[in-house]
């Protein structure tokens, strides 16, 4: 910016100067900045994103963009001190999410991330961002003090790409899980939660399908299968896992069961449902039968495919029992006469079971 002097004289002893300073190209400037910050704000105005600067050392997080998506405020930035400290308390995110974010802020982490946000503006409701580093800035040792990057709305794509992989992941009849998701299901929790608590596996088919079909027609056998399905849903808990894996197969894996008496108990409710109730309308004499097998974790095995064959060694067993019926393999030993007790104790089982499952 040019000076130029315009006057300097001296009357009385008194000095009088005059300057004139040349502003065009500083107000050049302030309309140049002006028309980027107008442009900056349509930017933001017409996207999802918001821009961060965070400040490792005074835990300063300044968030860029259309700030009344956030806050409500007409505004296109927003700065929240001590953003660390207080982010427990925040609510604005889970603590799982939570703790994500710290470890991106301290620099353990810079992969693109997942998270759910809630601001003020979304109530109650979640909404979920994708997080990514742009730049890193470092002091002259070497120690991050600076993470700008871009926080993305994704909640609309994730929310259709979680609806799509439900579709995948459900029998499309029942809207149970189907066979790959059910065993994935349960080989992951087994995985994670597994542990010392007790869990148990019961397979489980109708018996004489084939039958039902051959004789009312696909259409009620279908019906069937839907009723089953429901009452499934009914006898078990929403957070155990159910699936259709066959035509007329089904599995349901209890979580945390008290102990092996509940999940007996449960396996006979299933039985007697179908031997005493009359379920269809349109066929009043028609009563349905099923068969249960049911094994046990940890005792008849720790992972989903040893838990899978003895649950289908104890069907097999149950069918071939006349009327519905329930059966569970104990774990086997190496005596001969354990493996009779055995036997023993598994006749005693029907028998007390014969309560629950009366013939018609």
């Amino acid at each position: 910016m040019a000076a130029r002097q315009l006057l300097q004289t001296e009357e009385d002893g008194l000095l009088v100067c005059i300057t004139a300073w040349d502003i065009t190209e500083n107000a050049r400037n302030i309309q140049q900045l002006e028309t980027e910050r107008q442009r900056y704000q349509l930017l933001c105005k017409y996207t999802q994103d918001l821009l961060y600067d965070y400040d490792l050392h005074r835990d300063i997080l300044v968030l860029y963009g259309d700030m009344e998506r956030v806050n409500g405020q007409k505004d296109y930035s927003l700065v929240v001190e001590d953003f660390l400290a207080t982010l427990p308390s925040s609510g604005i995110m889970t603590a799982e999410d939570a703790q994500k974010i710290h470890h991106i802020c301290m620099g353990h982490y810079s992969a693109p991330t997942e998270l759910r946000l809630r601001f003020p503006m979304n109530g109650e409701q979640y909404s979920w961002y994708r997080i990514r580093h742009g730049a890193v800035k470092r002091d002259a040792s070497g120690r991050m003090i600076q993470i700008l990057g871009i926080l993305r709305n994704i909640d609309q794509s994730k929310r259709e790409s979680d609806h799509l992989r439900a579709l995948s992941e459900q029998d499309t009849f029942t809207g149970l899980l189907n066979k790959h998701s059910t065993n994935d299901a349960i080989s992951q929790y087994l995985k994670e939660y597994g542990g010392e608590k007790k869990h148990a596996l019961l397979m489980m088919d109708l018996d004489h399908f084939k039958g039902i079909n051959d004789t009312y027609g696909h259409q009620f056998g279908d019906t069937v299968l839907l009723e089953f399905s429901q009452v499934l849903r009914r006898i078990f808990h929403p957070s155990d896992i159910m699936g259709r894996v066959g035509g007329d197969e089904f599995l349901v894996f209890m979580k945390d069961i008290p102990s092996q008496a509940m999940a007996e108990e449960k396996a006979a409710v299933l039985c007697e449902t179908f031997r005493s109730q009359v379920l269809f309308e349109s066929h009043p004499g028609f009563q349905l039968e099923c068969s249960v097998g049911l094994a046990l974790y940890p005792t008849h095995g720790t992972d989903f495919h040893s838990l899978y064959e003895k649950a289908d060694k104890a069907l097999y067993r149950a069918k071939k029992m006349a009327g519905s019926a329930m059966r569970f393999i104990k774990r086997r030993h190496h005596t001969t006469r354990s493996k009779i007790g055995l036997i023993h104790s598994a006749a005693i089982l029907m028998e007390a079971m014969a309560a629950y499952c009366p013939s018609v």
